[in-house]
């Protein structure tokens, strides 16, 4: 003998079964929020990305980014003395990042605005430890300090993901205490 079923629980239980797979694959991750280690600065990534505090950049203040992807952003922090403008720290900026950079070909700098600082943004593409890299730099004048936000991968992906790497940077925010 089989037991008993009322037919509206069964309905009521693929229902909610339905309903509970759909909720489940329906939500898209969250962006997560880096802070900085310094505590001075924090960035939404995308996705696909990771906080990557091993990278080589042990300066670096945010390292995200993904190995997977060859996808890489991080961001430097400087004590801004009032006597050196914005003008001039993206200038030494950009000089000492191209200064390791075989082949660099600069754009910029074009003026912009990040996380509501004045910034100057330049792109670089270049070779360096015999990869053909594309680099987007943003060199941005906070409150208290000035930054360095530098994206990069393999020339050849760099004008398809310069979108993205635009997006990432300017989710900057400076973080004032």
């Amino acid at each position: 003998m089989r037991p008993y079923r009322h037919p509206l629980l069964s309905v009521l239980c693929a229902l909610l079964l339905v309903l509970a797979a759909g909720a489940c694959g329906a939500r898209e991750p969250a962006s997560p929020l880096i802070v900085a280690r310094d505590g001075q600065s924090q960035i939404t990534i995308i996705p696909d990305w990771l906080d990557l505090r091993d990278l080589a950049h042990d300066e670096a203040q945010i390292q995200v980014g993904s190995r997977l992807l060859n996808q890489y952003l991080i961001v430097l922090t400087e004590p801004r003395p009032a006597e050196v403008p914005l003008a001039l720290f993206a200038k030494v900026g950009i000089e000492q990042l191209m200064s390791g950079i075989e082949g660099a070909q600069t754009v910029g700098p074009v003026e912009a605005q990040i996380g509501g600082l004045p910034a100057q943004r330049f792109e670089a593409i270049g070779v360096h430890d015999g990869h053909r890299l594309g680099y987007l730099y943003y060199a941005v004048q906070g409150t208290k300090n000035h930054f360095q936000i530098v994206a990069w991968c393999a020339a050849e992906d760099f004008p398809r993901l310069k979108p993205t790497f635009q997006a990432v940077a300017e989710t900057f925010r400076e973080i004032l205490r």
